[in-house]
């Protein structure tokens, strides 16, 4: 139902807002990026105002690491419309892996107050709280959130991470093991549970967390580190 959604709306309005992405967003799930970019742009050129089309832009572009480029169109998409969560979202990221803390801070004060309790809002307000080193807020604002959202990655990683340091490591282990079995092929995850098994003193569970990468082709070197000291 939603493709054919998707198709009438590029059959009656091909050039419009709402057409164009549709469209770039399945030249993507296809394998396109460059076209997609080409499409956007061209919209971007007739309506430089188009939010939409911007957030997708920035999203391609950040996709291929190229933060610098998207963050301009992140903050011209919250201009237009301080209530995208989407955009806000983007910017946090950008800033907490910079640790930009001042900026970070302030996207999160700015959210307008009438989104300040939902669960999104909540969840930023948690990112933020962990990045400054607040653990028993972060964790406090995340768990309730699971009861909302149990399947949702980045939260599942940040309570882990909130309990992580306020020394619960056993609710910790027991976050990533359950992130872990949602996103097995994820090398990133895999490399923190074991981490943390690790931290636990568990090395027979570390081996075994590693041994789907070990057993690869290819470990990478912090994998190999890893089983070194386990």
């Amino acid at each position: 139902e939603a493709k054919a959604a998707a198709v009438r709306a590029l059959q009656l309005k091909p050039d419009s807002e709402d057409a164009v992405v549709v469209g770039a967003r399945t030249k993507l799930a296809g394998g396109f990026p460059d076209e997609a970019l080409e499409a956007l742009n061209e919209l971007l050129q007739k309506n430089p105002k188009a939010g939409k089309a911007m957030q997708l832009k920035a999203e391609v572009l950040l996709a291929r690491g190229k933060p610098d480029e998207a963050e301009p169109l992140l903050k011209d998409v919250l201009a237009l419309d301080p209530g995208s969560y989407d955009a806000r979202s983007l910017l946090l990221r950008l800033a907490l892996a910079r640790q930009q803390l001042e900026v970070a801070t302030k996207l999160v004060e700015e959210i307008p107050p009438a989104q300040a309790k939902n669960p999104r809002s909540r969840f930023m307000q948690a990112q933020l709280a962990l990045a400054k080193g607040d653990a028993t807020k972060s964790r406090d604002l995340a768990l309730p959130l699971l009861k909302l959202m149990p399947n949702y990655l980045p939260l599942l990683r940040l309570a882990s991470g909130a309990h992580q340091q306020l020394g619960e490591l056993a609710d910790a282990e027991n976050l990533l093991n359950q992130a872990l079995k949602l996103a097995p092929e994820d090398l990133g995850l895999r490399r923190q549970f074991a981490g943390l098994q690790l931290q636990r003193r568990a090395p027979n569970k570390t081996m075994e967390t590693l041994k789907p990468v070990l057993e690869a082709a290819k470990a990478d070197a912090e994998t190999l580190l890893l089983a070194g000291k386990a």
